[in-house]
């Protein structure tokens, strides 16, 4: 698996991959300047969400399988869930219901991404799986188009 290195202060992060083969070695280990990502949230009428709404959950992906924005998920038949971390975790600054906020586009911009990472934005609560996944490279601003939230009301 992956590990990470963030230094959100700076706005720079590493990932590599480390195995057990290299234990008592020294790494090098590389920042690189983080990526941003944008994704406008429209409701089913392709109007953007109101200002000041995010019902987004931003996760970096540990382990490959199906996000808990997956639905009809019964007990006995749902598939591996993986294994993520909120990306609010990582940057609390950056991450939270006064700096994280919907524009008047409807657009949200998620800062201090580490290159190379894969990350996935979910909306919950949706009738129909509600997400985007994706990686950055080393500075990039990338946006992600729009995310068509179906059941505006349950979002929270």
């Amino acid at each position: 698996a992956p590990d990470f290195f963030l230094d959100a202060k700076s706005q720079r992060g590493a990932m590599v991959e480390i195995s057990g083969n290299q234990a008592g070695q020294d790494m090098e280990i590389r920042f690189q300047p983080c990526g941003t990502a944008s994704v406008r949230l429209v409701g089913p009428d392709g109007k953007p969400v109101r200002p000041g709404l995010n019902p987004t959950n931003p996760e970096i992906i540990l382990t490959p399988g199906a996000s808990f924005a997956s639905v009809g998920m019964k007990q006995d038949e749902s598939p591996l869930i993986s294994d993520t971390i909120h990306v609010a975790n990582l940057d609390k600054a950056r991450y939270n219901r006064k700096t994280l906020q919907v524009d008047a586009e409807g657009r949200v911009t998620y800062p201090t991404l580490i290159p190379g990472a894969a990350y996935r934005i979910t909306v919950y609560n949706q009738p129909v799986k509600t997400e985007v996944e994706f990686t950055v490279k080393p500075g990039e601003v990338k946006d992600l188009g729009d995310l068509v939230i179906p059941k505006l009301e349950y979002a929270r």
